[in-house]
């Protein structure tokens, strides 16, 4: 396996930041280095602005970079092998410029607005030759700064703007030559100039204590706790509030910005450089992992350190300590000499006032994004409460009555997340001495006035729900429609005090007796033709801490017991009708047959499960012997003890294209390519999946899926041909052929192939693009995303897959959903890595970086030639080292806990 070549007729071509013939010359020197090493220099803001986009306006080609990105430069023998590259002739980019900028934080004390600071040296435009001494200008920094002065300089991450004001403090000089290259755990939180969204209103304790938490100290993306958890490790980490109401402060403040403006997407001097033995400054050394990897976003910036111009500056100005920085830049570049370019170093000579009128597009603002909390937000925007079951009266349904996503009178199931879920301002142990009004519906109205009578949270080590707790919940809600008919209320009851809200605990795997159990007393709150002086029916919510992980197992057995429906046809209703997204491990699929097989038989039999009676008049009569009898069993109950009798309905639009010789939806649930979760839903017409997704075509009908965009892996695969001696089936063009005719005649599972052969479903086939950090999207972007374009005009819906939907085709997905919504990188990156659920997300390192590039190309296409839209457009472009670092971040809270 080797590398892209170079073409040599582009050994002398100048990619990256390359700057017109005059440019460098006309900047005034600060001083002056002998030859070949270059001056530093200043630089003006609107220099600094034009600099800016050109460095990101000319997006290298990847095969300039790669595979020289990957650390071959370490002593990773083995990572050199994979690449076909000896440790004697790393393959260094012969001619590359790129372009980084890093804050001099020499006092934490803002500056004023007017922006002149007793130590800043004012630029001096006098005639300065190119190669002289730098005028007066350079003579003045000679005087008084030796490049071998071990200036101590202020190297934390302090200086982002979400990190809370301190008193100026003494500030750590550089970091020795042994420390380690990973990342100050006590940096502050990530940030890209993107368009800014509307603050959360967080409502819940959870969510105070990691605002909270946010405001007080600097912290990585790592130290964030909300959890997307990875596939191995199906819980989460946020802490979830416990099955009582807690208490609730008022909400901490936001932490304060500094005032003087700091530019977006920076980097600190610790980041970069280190002292080496003798005191002098020198780049951080490179160490790459052991094994070969495609994704050492952590080794980013120290590579692409050493191939790029080095903007020196301050919040305060063009101050002394901002020059001194530059000097051990300066150190740091001539040592590395070598290339077939000189690499520059600059000060940025510019006032507070001057980086806020000339620099404004490109300063830390409102319109930063924090990754951490983006992605948080897009998690629970994605899993905030929905509708997801709705009880109607008998003769009701849907069409005569008119469903909102609060009605009263009608029983309603909410599925949400942590910041759904209402909690008592104060101490809830014993509302009625404190004289509060249970029936306030105060506090209890997290999303448009809806409120609950009950809350569910799910979780792992949540306490099995005792049949005593949940007679008492049925008691509590007794007593409010008690009060509210004392009060001379009229119409139906109001939603609780959050004070008055039951709140119950259920774990994640419960015994079946207990999940029936605990279906019969949900169904018993629920329906309207059994209130039995319940009042109206609840408003109940079933909630996680991510919204998916450990409630989508009660929320598809309810959805089976109140709608007598089968598991999958259950799986349809919630994503297809509902449009709730979700998420099933195959470790929870038995426990869910085991469920649906125990309603499948009682509802055959049609006789009423001796539970029944426990939440009936007569329910003190037989807790005893029913509760200890069933609830104490400790295994699954086998589903094929018995024959599960399929409820079935008619299918309507949820599998329009099913063959009419497939009787139910149990083909496509059955087919051992189902792992127990849908391809995830990106968009409304969008579905990002692996290899198996694509193969279950049946499954893909089902979801209205029309298109499949393979890339990389064929998923055109002709079915077993094992059918029985003196049997031939011949596919017709006019009729769809049965299962059993299509796989040859044992073999009842869907086959893309044969769905694309009779042009029932449309399939790209992207070849020769492998995941391994050699093969390149970057010319198929373009085409790829035009073709989902045509399908969504034809209103299809398109599965985008590659074998396990993690890097090619989230890569495509990403680009898509730039192009569509018009969005930057980074908001589309966060999007489909919410949306992908309990798969973790990571395109490899140059499918990244073909990102960055798709994103300077969507730039010039909205642009559209105007070259003040395209300044704009391109300032919020992805920095490679600043978007691989914080990507780097995000992903460690997940790969190393």
């Amino acid at each position: 396996m080797s590398s892209a070549p170079v073409p040599s007729t582009e050994d002398n071509v100048v990619h990256g930041l390359d700057y017109p013939p005059d440019f460098l010359s006309s900047l005034s020197v600060l001083l002056s280095r002998p030859h070949p090493h270059t001056p530093i220099r200043a630089l003006s803001a609107s220099q600094f602005a034009t600099i800016h986009h050109t460095a990101i306006n000319s997006h290298a080609p990847d095969h300039v970079l790669f595979p020289f990105l990957h650390g071959l430069e370490g002593d990773n023998q083995q990572q050199n092998a994979f690449f076909s590259v000896t440790s004697d002739t790393p393959v260094i980019p012969p001619c590359f410029r790129g372009l980084i900028w890093v804050a001099c934080e020499d006092d934490d004390t803002p500056s004023s607005d007017d922006g002149e600071d007793s130590d800043t040296v004012a630029s001096d435009d006098s005639d300065d030759e190119p190669g002289s001494d730098g005028g007066d200008m350079g003579h003045s920094f000679a005087l008084d700064i030796d490049m071998d002065i071990d200036t101590d300089l202020d190297l934390d991450h302090s200086h982002r703007p979400e990190a809370p004001s301190s008193p100026a403090s003494t500030s750590p000089s550089l970091r020795p030559l042994d420390t380690t290259c990973d990342s100050d755990p006590d940096n502050a939180l990530h940030m890209h100039p993107v368009q800014p969204r509307a603050p959360r209103i967080y409502t819940n304790t959870a969510l105070a204590r990691d605002r909270s938490a946010s405001a007080s100290s600097s912290s990585t993306s790592s130290s964030h706790s909300f959890s997307m958890p990875s596939p191995s490790t199906p819980g989460t980490s946020l802490d979830s509030p416990p099955p009582s109401c807690l208490p609730l402060g008022p909400p901490s403040p936001e932490p304060r910005p500094h005032t003087a403006p700091l530019i977006a997407s920076g980097f600190a001097p610790r980041d970069i450089l280190q002292l080496n033995a003798d005191g002098n400054a020198e780049f951080v050394p490179l160490r790459v992992p052991d094994g070969i990897s495609l994704r050492n976003f952590d080794i980013q910036l120290p590579i692409y350190a050493t191939l790029s111009d080095i903007i020196v500056y301050s919040r305060r100005g063009a101050t002394r300590a901002a020059f001194a920085l530059a000097e051990k830049f300066k150190q740091a570049v001539e040592a590395r000499a070598g290339s077939r370019i000189p690499y520059n170093v600059f000060v940025l000579d510019a006032t507070p006032v001057e980086l806020r009128t000339k620099l404004k597009h490109l300063l830390v603002g409102p319109h930063t994004i924090n990754f951490a909390q983006r992605e948080k937000d897009e998690m629970r925007e994605l899993t905030r409460a929905t509708e997801i079951l709705t009880v109607h009266a008998p003769g009701q349904d849907d069409k005569s009555v008119d469903v909102h996503p609060w009605t009263p009178g009608l029983g309603q199931v909410f599925l949400g997340n942590v910041n759904d879920v209402p909690f008592y301002p104060g101490n809830p142990s014993d509302p009625l001495a404190r004289g509060i009004d249970l029936l306030d519906s105060a506090g209890n109205s997290p999303l448009d006035g809806m409120g609950y009578d009950v809350c569910i949270e799910c979780r792992v080590r949540a306490p099995r729900p005792a049949l005593g707790f949940l007679l008492s919940a049925q008691e509590h809600l007794m007593e409010l429609e008690r009060r509210w008919q004392a009060s001379g209320g009229k119409g139906p009851r109001p939603p609780p005090n959050a004070a008055a809200i039951v709140y119950l605990p259920f774990p994640l795997i419960p015994i079946v007796d207990e999940m029936t159990l605990f279906l019969e007393f949900l169904e018993k709150l629920l329906n309207p033709t059994q209130q039995r002086g319940f009042g109206r029916p609840a408003k109940i919510l079933i909630w996680s801490s991510d919204g998916y992980t450990e409630s989508s197992v009660l929320a598809l057995s309810l959805i089976m017991a109140m709608r007598s429906m089968t598991l999958p046809e259950a799986y349809l209703e919630l994503q297809v009708v509902k449009k709730r997204s979700f998420f099933v491990y195959e470790t929870d699929v038995r426990l869910l047959r085991a469920v649906e097989g125990r309603l499948a038989r009682e509802r055959h039999a049609k006789l009423p499960s001796p539970r029944r009676f426990l939440f009936g008049p007569t329910r003190a009569n037989s807790l005893s012997s029913d509760f200890n009898s069933s609830a104490m069993s400790a295994s699954y109950e086998d589903p094929g003890n018995a024959p599960i009798v399929s409820m079935r309905r008619p299918r309507a639009s949820t599998s329009p294209l099913l063959p009419s010789l497939v009787d139910d939806h149990q083909v496509w649930f059955d087919d051992p390519r189902f792992d127990g979760s849908f391809p995830s839903r990106v968009l409304p017409f969008l579905y990002l999946g692996n290899l198996n997704h694509a193969g279950n075509a049946y499954m893909l009908h089902a979801l209205g899926i029309t298109h499949v965009v393979s890339v990389g892996e064929c998923a055109l695969i002709p079915p077993p041909t094992d059918s029985a001696p003196g049997v031939a089936v011949a596919p017709s063009p006019t009729k769809m052929p049965s299962p059993v005719a299509a796989s040859g005649g044992s073999d009842r599972r869907g086959s893309l192939y044969i769905e694309e052969r009779e042009g029932r479903i449309k399939v790209l086939d992207i070849k020769g693009v492998c995941d391994d950090g050699i093969d390149t999207l970057e010319p198929q972007l373009a085409p790829i995303c035009d073709w989902i374009d045509r399908a969504r005009e034809q209103g299809g819906k398109v599965l985008v897959h590659c074998r396990v939907g993690v890097s090619r085709s989230a890569t495509v997905t990403i680009a898509y959903v730039m192009k569509y919504l018009r969005i930057s990188l980074i908001e589309a990156y966060l999007i489909v890595r919410s949306r992908r659920l309990s798969v973790l997300i990571q395109p490899n390192m140059r499918l990244l970086y073909n990102l960055c590039g798709w994103e300077v190309k969507l730039a010039h296409e909205r642009a559209a030639g105007d070259m003040e839209r395209l300044h704009r457009e391109l300032a919020r472009c992805s920095n490679w080292p600043y978007l691989a670092r914080e990507v780097y971040l995000l992903n460690e809270k997940y790969l190393h806990a």
